[in-house]
């Protein structure tokens, strides 16, 4: 199956062209973004269009002259465009899902491409000036860069350019500055050039050529300089949580924030999630009674949060279920859906359907409908939905309906 890149290009470079031309008595432009992308694993939607104009409010606003959620022109998708939406969220989904991030990676392409070229066109037919941006601005501003030269994402967009040379700074510090830097970044409450969301994937960088010093590094922050209340003692247990670093003093440290009854309940309960999630489920189980109300959630975390290298194995929630059989309902709600679900955690999930939980059961029933089956597997799964019909559970038996539809709207 094959899909019409150049096309989808030409379309959106007409809708920015259109977008310009349709709102060109306002004023002149000063730059116009493509914007308010948005994709959920079964749809690509088709972004919007802004446009702002020299002499307006937001032109002199540093908050709002490129954010254009608060500018006056925003041009929401056409039916030509919707109907692009809907052939590119067909080609992505076809075969499972298995081409969605190439398809993903190729729009963002497409999108920049259209950028530069309908720029070019509306400098051409006098439109805009040629000081004017034509700039697709994602959540993350990781398309800025693309559609722009360096000497315009220094005069938009300096702090995008602040942030490109710190990330050439610290990656010449020796490995031990260069982690203190990282920590420091992601501790901050100071508005950096680096911060909690940019730089813990340049932590994990340097974590995935030797983790040892990035975990101890973490693990003192934790325990000796744990930093400003919740917001950096919650970042450096995701931190320890996102590399898996289930040492015996990690646990050891964890297990002892979790029940420090002076630490934030936020931070207890992801203390606990962390340490459930490393597969000590057992441990955080003996302390139940001592957990915050919120904390009671973490046993969900190995299950709707893998580790992306672990097997998945229900036996240690069935034992803690065992024994705390209140939390089944409670977890109902929390396990949510593994959508790590591939090899041998799909065989798993198949022998989770047979559980005596209903958590575990409606785990493994959302799981499974949304993971890549073999043909095989699909069928197997038809199968189990005609046994869920008769759950005992109303929150399993009453959902099948709704499986079933995703399985005819999205199994192709």
């Amino acid at each position: 199956m094959t899909f019409d890149w150049v096309g989808l290009q030409h379309s959106l470079q007409s809708d920015i062209v259109r977008a310009v031309r349709d709102h060109a008595s306002e004023g002149t432009p000063y730059g116009v973004a493509v914007f308010g992308f948005y994709s959920d694993g079964t749809v690509i939607a088709w972004p919007m269009i802004g446009v702002a104009f020299d002499g307006s409010d937001e032109a002199h606003d540093l908050e709002r002259r490129w954010n254009p959620h608060d500018w006056d022109t925003a041009i929401e998708s056409s039916d030509i465009g919707d109907e692009w939406s809907s052939r590119l969220s067909t080609f992505a989904t076809t075969d499972r899902g298995k081409r969605w991030d190439a398809a993903e990676k190729r729009f963002e392409r497409a999108v920049v491409a259209a950028c530069k070229a309908a720029r070019k066109l509306l400098i051409a037919d006098v439109l805009i000036p040629k000081s004017a941006l034509v700039v697709a601005i994602d959540e993350g501003e990781e398309l800025v860069p693309r559609c722009l030269t360096r000497s315009q994402v220094i005069r938009e967009f300096p702090h995008l350019d602040a942030e490109a040379a710190e990330r050439r700074r610290v990656a010449e510090l020796p490995v031990g500055e260069r982690i203190a830097a990282l920590l420091d970044a992601i501790g901050s409450d100071d508005d950096g050039p680096l911060d909690w969301e940019s730089a813990p994937p340049l932590l994990y960088d340097v974590a995935r050529t030797d983790r040892t010093p990035v975990v101890d590094a973490l693990l003192h922050r934790l325990l000796v300089a744990p930093g400003r209340g919740f917001g950096s003692r919650h970042l450096w247990i995701s931190a320890l949580s996102d590399l898996g670093a289930d040492r015996n003093d990690v646990v050891a440290a964890l297990t002892e924030v979790m029940l420090d009854r002076t630490s934030e309940d936020n931070v207890r309960s992801s203390a606990a999630a962390t340490l459930c999630r490393f597969g000590r489920l057992a441990l955080v189980a003996s302390h139940v009674d001592a957990l915050p109300v919120d904390g009671r959630r973490a046993f969900a975390t190995p299950y709707a949060s893998p580790l992306p290298d672990r097997p998945i194995d229900f036996a240690p929630l069935e034992a803690v279920l065992a024994t705390h059989p209140d939390l089944d309902e409670l977890l109902l709600s929390e396990m949510g859906i593994n959508h790590e679900a591939v090899g041998p955690r799909v065989e798993v999930l198949f022998g989770a359907l047979a559980s005596p939980w209903p958590c575990i059961r409606s785990h493994a029933a959302w799981s499974l409908v949304f993971a890549r089956l073999t043909p095989e597997q699909e069928n197997r799964y038809r199968q189990a939905l005609d046994v869920l019909t008769n759950d005992p559970s109303p929150a399993i038996s009453g959902r099948v309906v709704d499986l079933r539809e995703i399985v005819e709207r999205d199994w192709r």
